[in-house]
């Protein structure tokens, strides 16, 4: 399962104030972070599609789905750069019962499409699929290699969000999110051309209630975003700049922080007709269940003999643990 990961990872730790660092020289640089998402998210495609291969009149393959990549460090990795465990993250309806899929990504090098195919074991010593303890959760990891030119960007496990991040950094129902994938009938031609939404927090909840159509009572926090289909297993980010009066006029900037998965639209039934229209929410796979499978997947390397590291990039952003920051005085 070990593989080598590029140096650029997803560390947007001062991304929240349009700012990062560079690892050798320490400067900062201005980086618009909702394009560096855009710019590399993933589309995946079922086994037998070619869509690298020129358009033809008539057919245009069509993504299965979106997903996006998160790391996990090794505590072994020799020199500056930055090595571990890298996995593509998506719905499990997205992958079910299928045996081979293509990930279609962009180059880094001009920004142009580039196809890997992707053969999915579920058990055994070449294992690179795995699955959540509770086969409720719509969500699924798998283990892939470094793919050489592509424009990777990785998620550390320290910015998945469960119910105490939640709490600490004070995401809640009105909370500004965000959204990056594949934009249904529009993959893009030349490259990857994903669409990026916006919405809100709708409802927080820890109940199983959201019933799939892979036949299970699920957990699933509620969004607003509109038209969502195509989206399934799209990451779902903090985003935007709030507010807070009491008990003083404070302000904060987001970070991007991984809130969850998203996983399907809600729809409504009309009995007249029969058809259903879209009630403009998502129902989304809470983060936690995301870190519960990266951690099983670490305590797994451990008894193997390898020393990974889940407590990599933590958010550096002055004042984080408050949350909010105090408003400028305004000159008298």
């Amino acid at each position: 399962m070990k593989s080598s990961m590029l140096a650029s990872l997803f560390l947007l730790c001062c991304l929240a104030f349009g700012q990062t660092k560079e690892s050798e020289s320490q400067k900062s640089v201005d980086v618009d972070y909702l394009q560096v998402a855009a710019g590399t998210s993933i589309f995946v495609y079922d086994g037998t599609e070619k869509p690298c291969d020129p358009t033809k009149v008539g057919h245009r393959p069509q993504p299965i789905g979106s997903a996006f990549l998160v790391g996990i460090a090794n505590e072994n990795a020799k020199g500056g750069a930055f090595s571990g465990w890298l996995f593509i993250v998506t719905a499990e309806h997205v992958v079910h019962n299928r045996t081979d899929v293509l990930l279609r990504m962009n180059r880094k090098s001009d920004g142009s499409k580039a196809c890997f195919p992707l053969h999915l074991e579920r058990s055994g010593a070449s294992q690179n699929l795995f699955m959540p303890r509770d086969a409720s959760t719509d969500l699924t990891i798998i283990n892939v290699p470094t793919y050489p030119d592509v424009a990777s960007v990785v998620l550390p496990y320290s910015w998945v969000l469960d119910k105490v991040g939640l709490k600490r950094y004070d995401l809640k129902v009105g909370t500004g999110v965000f959204t990056v994938g594949y934009l249904l009938g529009y993959p893009g031609e030349s490259r990857n051309y994903p669409v990026t939404k916006f919405g809100r927090i709708s409802v927080l909840t820890d109940e199983k209630w959201f019933l799939s159509e892979r036949g299970f009572y699920e957990y699933a926090y509620i969004v607003e975003l509109q038209n969502v289909p195509g989206l399934s297993g799209a990451p779902l980010y903090a985003y935007g700049q709030e507010m807070k009066m009491t008990p003083n006029l404070s302000f904060r900037v987001l970070p991007p922080l991984l809130v969850g998965i998203v996983k399907d639209v809600l729809l409504v039934q009309n009995q007249g007709t029969r058809s259903s229209y879209s009630q403009g929410l998502a129902a989304v796979e809470p983060g936690d269940k995301l870190k519960e499978m990266l951690k099983d997947i670490a305590d797994t390397l451990r008894a193997k003999g390898e020393k990974p590291v889940l407590e990599f990039g933590e958010i550096q952003v002055p004042g984080a643990e408050r949350s909010y920051f105090p408003a400028a005085s305004s000159p008298h």
